[in-house]
């Protein structure tokens, strides 16, 4: 129904919610990139505490045996402290004289050798954007007692949360705007062909735009989060809704009847072409199949997460079984020492009973 006002205004509004909803996405990512970036300065916030905790604990450790006095307590709230640190990175814990221990990563940094933790820093970007990476020098990695790690040193902090903070913010996040970035080329390349829309001449916007631009094509990174409907079709911006029908350049209405050109949009959707940035030996794929194997991607790293997850939360519950199993029972003992402490009353009444009996032995006597 080309002549029917209502059904070009139902495709300007689908063709407006769909732009809206990548852009959305985008903006999510962004926001997950800025949630890591902050997360991890709270992370190098707490490291930095706790082992200065270890350090001072470890001074005390060393004064109390030195003195002969029980430093259970203090050896007590010394590992409680270090197990808050391996929920940031893995560590070894490594014992030294005098009750003293060191700590290092898994990987291999030192975060503290007897009384001296190392200074870990870390400078926040605030806000992340798509243009900003650690390659480009917009986002910070860990220094560490003043010397910038590398990318290759900061293996030396993987496997804990401050490493997968690092890999959202840097890695999964940045591929997840890539793969975005390269639907929303995919969408706006396939309307903006002339061989679609004849009054477009090539490199010109078609239905979708860059911010009511043509796309730069060396220019792609981010266009996800630019990506809009062509204002020519948005009444409220200044644009009629019959140049869906008679295409973006069209100076007037044409015959209500024409639907050369919006079959035209439906071949160039339903049509498996190469992605861009695929090359010739990718897969022949259609609009629909790209956003469904973006969708089936995304749902499946979620599955393998959550079920890493499940694993891991498993595997921490067995643990600490197994440790509770070789542990004190505080209930049993808390048993014990009431059946102590009545046996004790006990014999303290028959000690009272004895002890009175003599007295009035003695006062017969």
């Amino acid at each position: 129904m080309p002549d029917s006002d209502a059904e070009l205004r139902n495709v300007a509004e689908s063709a407006v919610s769909l732009s809206n909803k990548i852009n959305y996405i985008a903006i999510e990512l962004q926001k997950a990139r800025t949630m890591a970036d902050k997360s991890i300065e709270g992370d190098v916030g707490r490291l930095n505490t706790a082992l200065s905790e270890v350090a001072r604990l470890n001074r005390l450790v060393t004064i109390a045996q030195a003195k002969g006095q029980d430093a259970s307590a203090l050896i007590d709230a010394r590992q409680a402290t270090i197990d808050g640190i391996s929920d940031i990175v893995p560590i070894k814990e490594v014992q030294r004289d005098n009750g003293m221990i060191s700590l290092f990563t898994k990987g291999g940094a030192t975060l503290i050798d007897g009384l001296k933790p190392a200074k870990i820093e870390f400078s926040s970007a605030g806000t992340v954007s798509y243009q900003m990476s650690n390659s480009g020098g917009q986002l910070s990695t860990l220094t560490v007692d003043g010397v910038a790690l590398t990318q290759a040193q900061m293996n030396m902090f993987k496997g804990g949360g401050l490493a997968a903070n690092f890999n959202i913010r840097d890695n999964l996040a940045p591929q997840y705007q890539q793969q975005l970035d390269t639907l929303a080329k995919n969408l706006y390349d396939r309307l903006s062909d002339p061989s679609v829309d004849d009054t477009l001449a090539l490199g010109e916007a078609g239905l979708f735009t860059d911010a009511q631009s043509a796309l730069d094509t060396h220019s792609t990174l981010g266009f996800a989060n630019r990506i809009a409907v062509n204002n020519a079709i948005i009444p409220d911006g200044g644009g009629e809704l019959w140049r869906i029908r008679d295409g973006m350049h069209a100076t007037q209405s044409g015959p209500p009847g024409e639907g050369g050109r919006i079959l035209n949009i439906l071949d160039a959707i339903s049509t498996p072409k190469y992605s861009t940035g695929s090359g010739t030996s990718g897969a022949l794929k259609s609009l629909f199949s790209s956003v469904s194997d973006l969708q089936s991607f995304v749902a499946n790293n979620r599955v393998k997460s959550e079920a890493s997850e499940a694993h891991d939360a498993t595997y921490a519950s067995t643990i600490k079984s197994s440790l509770l199993a070789h542990g004190v029972d505080s209930d049993k003992e808390m048993e014990t020492l009431l059946q102590l402490e009545r046996s004790y009353a006990a014999n303290a009444k028959v000690i009272q009973a004895v002890n009175d009996m003599l007295d009035s032995i003695l006062r017969i006597s």
